[in-house]
């Protein structure tokens, strides 16, 4: 149990030296793209590994740096993570506030995974707030978006191993 601790400290030691790495080379060669993706990655392990506060920092730093260029997937995805550490701090009213505009974000540009992230973050927001009515408004929406999505993923693979099923047959017969 210890060494699998001190495993992930180390893996997200390396990682945040890597990111490190990157910001550098991405400072030097001006692409904020690249650094507003290196603060979300750097944010997403701080916040995996229990650093709220360092995570906040650096969503931060990827949400204007997002809104600048503009990313707006890099806006909505650093907004829902400023809504998740919010959400992890017990502050339920910043936390709606993000989730809400990441979530705005998300259905304007179709980010079909942030809103169902969204979704299921802003049910439990308004559990934390007693107010059902909203609970299961968005609780209604994240079972139907889990749902659309995994019928989706399945057709894929479906239409995937079909074809590769009439190339086979096809290329058999030749």
């Amino acid at each position: 149990s210890i060494s699998i601790i001190f495993q992930k400290r180390d893996q997200s030691d390396t990682v945040l030296m890597k990111l490190k790495q990157a910001e550098i080379i991405f400072r030097e060669i001006n692409n904020p793209n690249g650094l507003a993706q290196v603060h979300f990655q750097r944010a997403n392990t701080y916040l995996s590994g229990g650093k709220i506060t360092e995570a906040e920092t650096e969503f931060r730093n990827a949400v204007s740096l997002a809104r600048e260029i503009p990313d707006h997937g890099t806006l909505a995805k650093s907004l829902a993570g400023l809504g998740e550490c919010a959400f992890k701090k017990a502050d339920y009213l910043k936390a709606l506030d993000f989730f809400l505009n990441s979530d705005s974000s998300a259905e304007k540009y179709e980010y079909s995974y942030l809103q169902l992230k969204n979704a299921k973050y802003l049910a439990d927001v308004y559990r934390e707030l007693k107010d059902p009515e909203k609970e299961s408004v968005y609780l209604r929406k994240y079972l139907i978006l889990r749902d659309t999505l995994y019928s989706a993923q399945k057709s894929k693979i479906t239409s995937e191993i079909l074809a590769n099923f009439q190339i086979e047959r096809t290329e058999a017969e030749l």
